[in-house]
């Protein structure tokens, strides 16, 4: 009899422990939460390293469905909050003050250094209120141009860190060398266009993102970011030709990214606004948390002409950032007039 009770302890011993081993393991991002990504610490001292690996990784996380980046856009926009510059590097202590002001939950924390032949990329999360860890992942390169491999296999196992499903990340998991680009001076020219584009305008961006596409003509990512470039300057030629460019590389694209490149293609490639707003659905109902609990709630009212259509809720940033600084706005505003102007009625794309 007390062998048997003996016995029957130690198993609810294992069980409690199991239990507690699994809440320990248990989500550590609820639906609702983001996380803020933070500049690289870079101690190599290689130049090619600073601000190609902080978008590389944006891009590695944001084809999650699970995983919700901080916008760069909120990233400038918490820092002018604080008079502080946009400019200014994104260091953790920094990230660690605009963290929840930018809406965020988490900070991520890039980091690279080197030990002779062989670089050590490390990912660290911690909470934005207590500053307490939540994840790391190390990764090992043996040169530099394995850099942005080991820099994806990191970022895929913060992903599991955080609790998303392993059946997700297989299925969204394209190599960052395919997803960005091999180049590490193409992506940082990349992600230099992006940010001029940001803050002084689509023209001011289009030269970095012409040399990054010299440097990596298979780049699908830059010639998205330039055919949208093109298409806010009126020049509307070049920005068809480009997003075509961009959407016959669909090796070279995240699921994320092809669906907004898909996007872009149907919309300002050939004009067919049927298969872009079908598009725009998938793309929002695939990737619920980026849209901010934006679905398709039947009609809303499009920003400037107040024409009644039914594309996305108020809640979307599709429709509620200035019209100067954002393209979706214009392209929402004009997928409704061309649907008005159709006499297509708001019942037959309520999208239940």
């Amino acid at each position: 009899m007390k062998s048997k009770l003996t016995i029957a302890a130690l198993v609810m011993v294992a069980v409690a422990a199991s239990v507690y081993s699994y809440l320990r393991r248990g989500p550590k991002l609820a639906e609702s939460d983001a996380v803020l990504l933070t500049d690289f610490s870079n101690k190599t001292g290689e130049a090619a390293f600073d601000g190609s690996l902080r978008a590389a990784l944006g891009v590695s996380l944001a084809q999650s469905p699970y995983v919700n980046v901080v916008s760069d856009e909120k990233v400038s926009e918490a820092l002018r909050g604080m008079g502080r510059s946009a400019d200014e590097p994104l260091t953790r202590d920094l990230a660690q003050k605009i963290c929840e002001r930018a809406g965020a939950k988490a900070v991520v924390a890039g980091g690279i250094a080197r030990d002779q032949a062989t670089y050590a990329v490390s990912l660290d999360a911690f909470r934005c209120d207590t500053g307490a860890e939540l994840a790391g992942t190390r990764a090992e390169a043996n040169n530099a141009l394995q850099v942005l491999h080991a820099l994806g296999a990191a970022a895929t196992e913060l992903r599991k860190e955080f609790g998303e499903e392993q059946s997700s990340i297989q299925k969204f998991d394209t190599p960052l060398e395919r997803a960005t680009s091999p180049s590490l001076e193409a992506l940082k020219l990349y992600s230099e266009g992006r940010k001029l584009t940001r803050d002084k305008g689509a023209l001011e961006g289009l030269e970095p993102l012409q040399k990054a596409i010299e440097l990596d003509p298979r780049y699908a990512l830059a010639y998205s970011s330039l055919a949208v470039n093109h298409y806010n300057l009126n020049q509307n030629a070049k920005a068809s030709e480009e997003i075509r460019q961009a959407f016959e590389m669909g090796d070279r694209q995240t699921a994320r990214e092809r669906l907004q490149i898909t996007t872009l293609y149907y919309d300002l490639g050939t004009g067919d606004v049927k298969k872009a707003i079908a598009s725009y659905k998938l793309w929002v109902n695939q990737y619920p948390r980026a849209w901010n609990r934006a679905a398709w709630r039947g009609t809303r009212i499009c920003p400037r002409r107040r024409l009644r259509c039914n594309v996305l809720t108020m809640r979307s940033p599709f429709c509620r950032k200035p019209l100067r600084k954002n393209w979706t706005i214009l392209r929402c505003t004009r997928i409704c007039t061309r649907w008005r102007s159709c006499g297509m009625t708001s019942r037959r794309w309520s999208g239940k």
